[in-house]
């Protein structure tokens, strides 16, 4: 459960640390490089959170911020420097993007970074690699990669590279990309924070699509302070949360009625945090009722999958190259083929009605507050079966509280709370309006007091 290796002080350090210490001329961008790469020389034999690492380029690249500010440059921003991962999903200039899938195994490198990848490299942050996907997105498990808390244990999907990188010290935190689940639920079982934003809130130029109407981009970091840093560059704003602003956050407990089967261990937990939260005096804890998350099933599936079946007729990659798929991709691509139109129709009435009612919650509070999972990281032997496929009911448990809000206008934080009973992470979530909100109510979180 506990890492045998040491691994590099510098690595361990939070992106706000490091920002101050570049700018005061305590370390360099070429000393966070280094200390990254050593953490990955270390962590990826058995965590395997990369698909790829130029570790030359890297250095070189790192060895440019240094000279810049050698040069009496000031730091671009907190992320000058800073080692950040770039799922397999997003467009990064000279690597290939594959997606996670022997589909795109050809695939030449990108010509140009996507417009997030560029925001990041404007604000002087280094991309230090492209972190595993579940193919094309279509997954809560990631199965090649590892959780750094147990290796034996999953580490969520689909962004599963990002949390497991950012959850091993590799980086200071990433880019994943979240249609149901996909940034929240790793980021819950590797312990670390994740944001999904609103969808559209950032461009989406350069990154594969799974499902366009639900689709956001957000990042991954260690605690909801370094997230608000990654967001402030990722959306060219000041969006930074006021921390010292004061005003009394109304925060919605979830019934528990309402969230279906939750492990013992992960309510503990998570009563734990609201409990901690209430006794701040800039929060009001309020009951708050929202439709029953197992309402949402089956129907939310439906229109996602058809809308990836587009997207993989149109590029052109199925049927013609079928026999590239993973089992996970292809039961969804084949179980979108029989649905008609009506069938459609009816699963949107269904989720819209679903998500006018989880929306009306917040008129009530400044955010909702429940599990991201129901569950803590599952060993991935009882959540394969035989032909490695994931099990239909563990991604049915994994996506059951998180995959609503992607229907939804709505912004989502996932933060660390726990351990459970076994020393593993839990993941807090809470939603919001926007992602001002969620993120100043999970950094209240984070401090307690």
């Amino acid at each position: 459960m506990t890492r045998s290796l040491p691994l590099p002080e510098l690595a361990r350090a939070s992106i706000a640390g490091v920002s101050a210490r570049v700018a005061a001329g305590d370390v360099t961008p070429l000393d966070l490089a280094r200390a990254c790469l050593d953490a990955i020389e270390l962590q990826e034999p058995t965590v395997n959170a990369f698909a790829t690492v130029d570790a030359e380029r890297v250095l070189d690249e790192a060895r440019a911020l240094t000279k810049e500010l050698a040069r009496g440059g000031r730091p671009r921003s907190s992320l000058h420097g800073v080692p950040v991962a770039v799922k397999d999903l997003i467009d990064v200039a000279g690597y290939p993007t594959r997606a996670g899938s022997a589909v795109l195994a050809d695939a030449p490198p990108a010509e140009a970074d996507a417009t997030v990848v560029a925001r990041l490299r404007r604000a002087g942050a280094l991309v230090i690699g492209t972190a595993r996907t579940h193919e094309f997105a279509l997954g809560i498990l990631t199965p090649a990669t590892r959780n750094p808390h147990d290796r034996a244990r999953a580490v969520g999907g689909s962004s599963g590279g990002s949390a497991a990188a950012t959850a091993a010290y590799e980086c200071f935190g990433a880019l994943g990309t979240d249609t149901g689940g996909s940034i929240r639920i790793p980021a819950a079982l590797c312990g670390v924070a994740g944001l999904k934003p609103r969808t559209g809130q950032v461009p989406d130029d350069g990154i594969v699509p799974l499902s366009p109407v639900l689709d956001s981009c957000g990042p991954l970091a260690r605690s909801a302070g370094d997230l608000a840093l990654l967001w402030e560059v990722l959306t060219a704003t000041d969006s930074t949360p006021s921390r010292d602003r004061g005003r009394r956050l109304r925060v919605g407990l979830v019934d528990g009625d309402r969230l279906g089967d939750v492990a013992d261990d992960v309510l503990d937990a998570v009563a734990d945090a609201a409990r901690a939260l209430g006794e701040r005096a800039d929060v009001e804890l309020v009951e708050a009722t929202p439709p029953p998350f197992d309402d949402w099933s089956p129907s939310r599936l439906v229109p996602l999958l058809v809308d990836a079946l587009d997207v993989h007729r149109a590029s052109g990659w199925y049927p013609s190259a079928r026999e590239g798929y993973g089992a996970d991709m292809l039961a969804g691509l084949r179980a979108a083929e029989p649905v008609t139109a009506q069938e459609v129709t009816r699963a949107l009435r269904v989720v819209r009605r679903l998500s006018d009612a989880l929306v009306a919650c917040l008129d009530e509070c400044d955010a909702l507050l429940l599990p991201t999972t129901p569950i803590v990281a599952p060993r991935l032997d009882a959540v394969l079966d035989a032909a490695g496929a994931q099990k239909p009911e563990v991604a049915r448990a994994l996506t059951r509280l998180c995959a609503p809000v992607n229907w939804c206008p709505l912004a989502a934080v996932s933060i660390p709370c726990g351990p459970s009973a076994d020393g593993l992470p839990v993941g807090l979530q809470l939603i919001a309006r926007d992602e001002r909100t969620a993120l100043e109510v999970a950094m209240r979180c984070e401090r307690r007091a």
